[in-house]
């Protein structure tokens, strides 16, 4: 057993001492001994700090965090009877030129659009809400033409003719109650917040001089789309690594929730959903490694490092829609692109300039100049006080006469 870290210490001596006390510090345990000793001296003469924060950070965070992308060149294995299928609407959008499925974060960024595009054609779009999940299987039963994703598509998402095309991608913040004082993590310290390694926010190092409040640290994650690579995965690959403390919940309503009404609540949403739920109640949005993530180029040099991806799906060889489903994809991609809705994306142009890899109309990497993950972490700073079921799904119809059509289903 290693032995344990030294405490209580200045913050980047704990960090340090802590991390070279780590079964996963690339030393022997002697080893192990003699760097804690070094790490004391060092400290004490003040060299020790941003060094060895960013060694720390780069040997943890390699087996901690999940990928960000899957292979493009990797597709399912389909039966030939499904490859000869052709796509066919369910009994609800039989008579629509067109059926889409968005997943929650999308649906509410282009449902209007979609509709206005449906009125000007004189067409019926049967337009469903609900989850990545529930859009890849009504891909994979072949029951929609065009789809929407809030994640890169996993592997077994990566069927035979289905083209993926992202909009963008926007930051995905780490949200705290707003009488809690923090407002700056380290990629490290989020890390091990989620993992349970701290039990209350005033073991946290705190800049300025001041502690931070005794409240106990309630995490709450929504881990949904376990599969595919990305989003909350960005944080700690899988859900064994994160703590048993956490309060795991199936909704966005119920993240906002948890977090607005625990005063040592912590956990992540998009910016449009944080808006959408201030009505209700508050809920502050923080940095990480002392990066704002409503900064756009933060994002786009990754030196604010969480992010979730927008994409939409078309058919190959959808020849009955292929015509239709293209003009829809340039329609919402010229709004995207124009920052019409203004949903905080950054659009794929910007991602290209920026040095984001993508393979056709697909982004599958992340630019190759930006900072390592992660980047080292400068200490928490603190300013004053101050799946269950997704929700319901919905059909949105355009028809000649312009009507907008809701139903429940």
């Amino acid at each position: 057993m290693p032995p344990p870290p030294f405490s209580p210490s200045p913050p980047a001596c704990a960090g340090a001492l802590s991390w070279s006390a780590s079964p996963s510090a690339p030393f022997s345990r002697r080893r192990r001994i003699s760097f804690r000793l070094a790490a004391l001296a060092l400290c004490a003469s003040g060299v020790l700090g941003p060094w060895h924060e960013g060694l720390a950070g780069s040997a943890e965070a390699k087996a901690l965090q999940g990928p960000a992308f899957t292979d493009p060149a990797a597709r399912v294995q389909m039966a030939p009877e499904w490859l000869n299928q052709p796509i066919e609407h369910d009994a609800a959008a039989k008579n629509a030129a067109l059926a889409l499925s968005l997943d929650q974060q999308i649906h509410p960024m282009l449902e209007e659009l979609v509709a206005r595009f449906a009125k000007d054609k004189g067409i019926q779009i049967a337009l469903r809400e609900g989850t990545c999940g529930i859009s890849s299987g009504l891909l994979l039963r072949k029951r929609v033409d065009m789809a929407g994703f809030c994640c890169p598509p996993d592997v077994t998402d990566r069927l035979p003719g289905l083209i993926y095309h992202t909009l963008g991608i926007v930051p995905l913040h780490v949200i705290v109650h707003p009488d809690n004082p923090i407002d700056n993590l380290s990629m490290d310290q989020l890390r091990k917040i989620f993992q349970g390694e701290y039990y209350r926010w005033s073991e946290l190092a705190a800049g300025g001089g001041k502690a931070l409040p005794p409240w106990p640290i309630q995490t709450v994650g929504r881990l949904h789309c376990k599969l595919r690579p990305g989003d909350w995965r960005l944080i700690l690959d899988n859900s064994d690594l994160f703590s048993p403390r956490m309060q795991e919940v199936g909704a966005i309503p119920d993240m906002m929730y948890q977090v607005m009404n625990a005063p040592g609540g912590i956990g992540y949403e998009t910016g449009w959903h944080i808006q959408r739920y201030q009505e209700k109640g508050l809920a502050k949005a923080i940095k990480i490694n002392g990066h704002d993530p409503k900064n756009e180029e933060n994002l786009l040099t990754l030196r604010y490092p969480l992010y979730r991806v927008f994409s939409i799906t078309t058919w190959e060889h959808d020849q009955d829609a292929r015509t239709l489903s293209q003009e829809l994809l340039r329609t919402i991609r010229e709004a995207v692109e124009t920052g019409v809705p203004s949903h905080g994306v950054i659009p794929a142009s910007k991602l290209r300039a920026a040095g984001w890899k993508f393979q056709g109309d697909e982004l599958v990497g992340e630019p190759e100049t930006s900072p390592a993950r992660p980047g080292p972490p400068p200490a928490a700073s603190i300013t004053a006080p101050g799946e269950r079921s997704p929700p319901p799904v919905l059909a949105t119809t355009g028809t000649p006469d312009g009507s907008v059509r809701r139903s429940g289903r």
